[in-house]
């Protein structure tokens, strides 16, 4: 009745009637009027419904609807949809089309309350036919894939409503290849009238360029009709291969559409012969059978009958007077089919797993043969392909997202052959050998199903695929034959408890909810974008003890240190296995295992180089420190992923971990870089390499708690040094710089126990920073002298004290004192000091320094390198030179010998301090200091030479 009713929604505007939006919204139907057994109807619905006669527009908004596909033909189930062509008149407005397309909505979701899936596709008559109808790929709209292919369908599926007519009906089927001249002549004799008849062009042939287009829009419509598919994507591979069926005369060459209308126009009206759906099978038959494709045709046969819907072999299937069991078991006769074939396609309603897993990769492996051969034909013969880039890039996104496969991604194996896959039981079997875990997942009847290392990624599968259901039942089961060689690596694992498999099932259902069958579909917008995350879940310890070798004796450890990425003294860290399960906004779900190395650092690059949009959901279920796991591993990831920081350092299981945002490429995105460090000098020298842009550093809460790094961290800032005094240690201040760009450097400010001063620390502190400001300004002419530096000013800090007395002797005892309280403390600024106004002067003999570029030949062990380039040294101080060509270690013994000079006390130096520091430029005249901690280097490394002449007694 709702079909029947349909062009009256659309004829006129009445607030009573479905569908109803506006009474300005367009219509009017061309040469429609409401007859009294519609009237009936519509008064059924609302019994208050008046329509006159006499109430009919000037000019209607509607040329015609006209539904096309499956109904009324062989292939309609209960299932089928309904495509309705709602074509509408020249002239009107885009706001107009727009509220036209507003009240087709609105029609629809009238019609999807009684049942009825009802989609109507508007377009314009004219702008069809010249191919510029502004149309996008979507779930039911084909785009710009496919325009003849489209049109030969809807010319010999059409089911005429209310309207114009289709012109091409009017067009004898010998004139197909003049249609257009044939058109003009019916319309200048006057044979037709315009108002009569909607003209959407002809259908000569389904040219080549459509191949490519019509493939991909019906491999993506496979999804969920694989079987409607196979046959409409078998159709365009006859018509491809048309050149090889002219020797073929029971074959036409000509589209599926001319051959309907010539049996129509040769009188030869037998339903049972313009079934439109039976016509495509026996064409195909007829192709299939001269290609010599039998396989295909038989799987065409399948396709056929799945698609028809009728079970043959039931009672209610096989009922006399049903005209489409009858023409059905017509057809079906010659098959050749056995009754236990037929059997087995009718309880398709009833396959598992297995079979349903056989089925699909049958159909999916004949589709894509279908494709690859339209493609390549295509490229053979240099078509330009009909589809849009638009297009082909979309739908190409959705069929990668469906059929790629790749490590980890779950395939889906419930698309459009059986809604049901659910099990009364599944065993889940942990068989264990010296190459770890393996599980396995079984039905009732013992059949495997699947085998992975990782049993999430079985739940999360089985879960996907319906398989596990509410009312599932689950069974665990270890495999405990194994060996005494494989009895050694027992003691990681353990036999999940059924609690906890089903606190694992249960975070499945709360955290994903859906399954493949009811999966929200993606939006348009999403396959114009790289996929991205969307949803994150983190699985810690699955099947996996941390503590195994002491649980497994009954112990357990406890301890004042409870990081459980470095838990107790020995530092243990106790994730052992990470379980990711992803889903991203292509929905391709996967899981990602990682059970070997630094598991949880990998995890955290992933996740880290893979954008995610929202924070992963951590669980950890395990028998050791579960909670304690799941919580920390989830405020690391909340401060990874909400927290601005270019390089992160995280302590675990004894060792440092460095990750490092690396600048992105145009076009591509940034990767992570991960480094394992084992100690805290290693990770001092990591931070010391030399950046092109400033790299914010942060360090985890948990890491470094008795480090001064971990109190200096916070100061680096853009576009500012940072430095920072511990002056703890005897005789000497240990520094922490931070450039401009967050390159740190660390080194000694040293002294001797014969500079008696006062403040003898804050003088060489001062000389520092004057080293700084000469440095900087080094920097400024190097870039541009007429810009204004990066740098805006120099911050100063200390851990600790600064020390103001000459006190300068601590015994060991203290200095282990002094170690402790600076783990306690905090990180505080200490006086701004003047670099206009130095102080250092009066105390310290200032000591300058020019470098050249030496050759390599002139290498000696004494030689510094600096990005690439072997340095020597003019060492000044006051009037005296030690040139570098007497090499530098011999140049630092005579500077030494000249600082000791007067120096109070043997083998020792006058207080002294390098305070500037001039770098060449190598030989195509890229300047070597490239930023503040290039000068900070050879700085240190000289004073530390000159201490060493002091030391080594080099000064007799």
């Amino acid at each position: 009745m709702f079909l029947n009713i349909l062009p009256v929604l659309f004829h006129v505007n009445h607030p009573l009637l479905p569908g109803f939006t506006s009474r300005s919204a367009p219509s009017g139907i061309v040469n429609f009027t409401i007859d009294k057994p519609r009237m009936k109807q519509l008064q059924r619905l609302s019994r208050s419904f008046q329509h006159k006669t006499t109430d009919t527009l000037t000019r209607p908004d509607v040329i015609g609807l006209y539904v096309m596909g499956s109904p009324g033909t062989l292939a309609q189930s209960s299932t089928s949809d309904i495509d309705v062509w709602l074509v509408y008149r020249n002239g009107l407005t885009v706001e107009a089309v727009n509220a036209l397309g507003d009240k087709a909505k609105a029609v629809s979701a009238a019609a999807a309350e009684l049942g009825i899936d009802l989609h109507f596709f508007p377009l314009n008559a004219a702008r069809f036919r010249k191919q510029a109808q502004q149309r996008q790929a979507d779930s039911e709209d084909s785009g710009t894939a496919q325009h003849y292919v489209l049109l030969d369908e809807f010319y010999r599926t059409c089911v005429y409503l209310a309207g114009a007519w289709p012109l091409w009906w009017l067009i004898p089927p010998d004139c197909e290849q003049t249609y257009d001249a044939t058109a003009r002549l019916l319309a200048e004799k006057r044979f037709i009238r315009s108002r009569d008849y909607v003209d959407f062009g002809g259908c000569p042939k389904v040219p080549e360029n459509e191949f490519i287009g019509a493939g991909l829009w019906q491999l993506y419509k496979s999804i969920d009709s694989p079987y409607k598919s196979l046959l409409k994507l078998s159709l365009m591979e006859c018509y491809a291969r048309r050149s090889e069926l002219t020797d073929a005369p029971e074959v036409s060459t000509m589209p599926l559409c001319v051959s309907f209308k010539a049996q129509i126009y040769r009188d030869e009206v037998s339903a049972d012969q313009l079934d439109p759906y039976l016509m495509l099978y026996w064409y195909l038959e007829r192709c299939l059978t001269h290609l010599n494709m039998a396989d295909r045709l038989a799987l065409v046969r399948q396709s056929f009958y799945m698609k028809a819907g009728t079970r043959l072999s039931t009672k209610a299937g096989s009922a006399r007077g049903d005209w489409k069991a009858r023409l059905l078991q017509q057809t079906v006769d010659s098959f050749d089919w056995s009754n236990d074939f037929l059997r087995y396609l009718d309880r398709h309603g009833q396959w598992k797993t297995n079979e349903v897993v056989v089925e699909q990769r049958k159909l999916v492996q004949a589709l894509t043969a279908s494709y690859r051969f339209l493609s390549s034909l295509a490229r053979s013969r240099q078509s330009t392909a009909a589809i849009s880039a638009r297009d082909v890039h979309l739908l190409g996104r959705k069929l990668y997202a469906q059929f790629q496969r790749k490590a980890g991604k779950l395939e889906l194996i419930n698309s459009g052959i059986n809604s049901d896959l659910s099990e009364q039981q599944l065993t889940f079997e942990l068989k264990i050998n010296e190459g770890g875990a393996q599980w396995e997942v079984r039905n009732g009847e013992h059949q495997l199903l699947r085998d992975s290392e990782s049993l999430i990624e079985l739940l999360a599968w089985c879960h996907l695929n319906g398989q596990l259901r509410p009312h599932t039942s689950v069974r665990m089961v270890v495999d405990d034959s194994r060996d005494e060689e494989q009895a050694k690596h027992f003691h990681a694992y353990h036999a999940i408890s059924l609690a906890e498999l089903q606190q694992l099932i249960q975070t499945l259902n709360s955290e994903i909810g859906f399954t493949a069958s009811d999966m929200p579909a993606a939006p348009q917008a999403a396959y114009l974008e790289p996929a991205t995350l969307r949803k994150t879940i983190i699985f810690l310890n699955v099947g996996v003890d941390p503590l195994g070798r002491l649980t497994e004796k009954g112990l357990s450890m406890v301890s004042n240190r409870t990081d459980p990425l470095s838990f107790s003294e020995e530092r243990i860290g106790l994730v052992s296995s990470v379980d990711l399960l992803i889903s991203n906004s292509w929905n391709e779900v996967s899981v990602l295992r990682f059970e070997s190395g630094d598991t949880l650092m990998q995890c955290l690059r992933f996740l880290l180089a893979s954008k995610s949009e929202t924070l992963p959901v951590v669980v950890c279920f395990c028998h050791s420190r579960a909670l304690a796991l799941s919580q920390r591993v989830g405020q690391l990831c909340r401060q990874l992923l909400t927290t601005s920081w270019d390089r992160y350092v995280i302590e675990q299981d004894k060792r440092l971990f460095l990750l490092e945002r690396e600048v992105a490429a145009e076009g591509k995105s940034a990767e992570v870089k991960l480094l394992a460090l084992n100690d805290a000098d290693a990770l001092v020298q990591a931070l010391a390499r030399p950046k092109s842009r400033f790299m914010r550093l942060v360090v985890d809460d948990y890491a470094l708690p008795r480090h001064s790094l971990k109190a200096v961290a916070p100061l680096n800032e853009a576009e500012a040094i940072q430095l920072c005094f511990d002056y703890s240690p005897v005789n000497r201040a240990v520094y922490w710089a931070f450039d401009e760009f967050g390159t740190l450097t660390s080194g000694e400010l040293s002294w001797s126990n014969h500079w008696a001063f006062d403040a003898v620390g804050r003088y060489c502190s001062n000389a520092l920073l004057v080293f700084i400001r000469n440095a900087l300004d080094k920097l400024q002419m190097q870039i541009d002298s007429a810009s204004e530096s990066p740098v805006s000013q120099v911050n100063c800090f200390a851990v600790g004290d600064l020390p103001v007395s000459r006190n300068l002797t601590v015994s060991a005892r203290d200095e282990a004192q002094n170690a402790q309280q600076l783990s306690r403390q905090t990180t505080r600024r200490i006086s701004q000091l003047s670099l206009d106004q130095p102080i250092w002067e009066s105390q310290l003999t200032g000591i300058r320094i020019i470098a050249h570029v030496m050759n390599a030949a002139d290498r000696g062990q004494d030689s510094f390198t600096l990005n690439g380039c072997i340095l020597g040294f003019d060492l000044y101080c006051e009037h005296m030179v030690f040139t570098h060509k007497t090499g530098l270690d011999g140049s630092l013994v005579e500077l030494a010998r000249y600082l000791a000079t007067g120096a109070n006390g043997k083998s020792a130096l006058r207080p002294f301090a390098i305070v500037d520091l001039s770098l060449p430029v190598d030989a195509s005249g890229d300047r070597i200091g490239r930023e503040l901690a290039d000068y900070l280097k050879c700085r240190d490394w000289i004073e530390r030479g000159l201490w060493k002449c002091a030391s080594t007694g080099s000064l007799d």
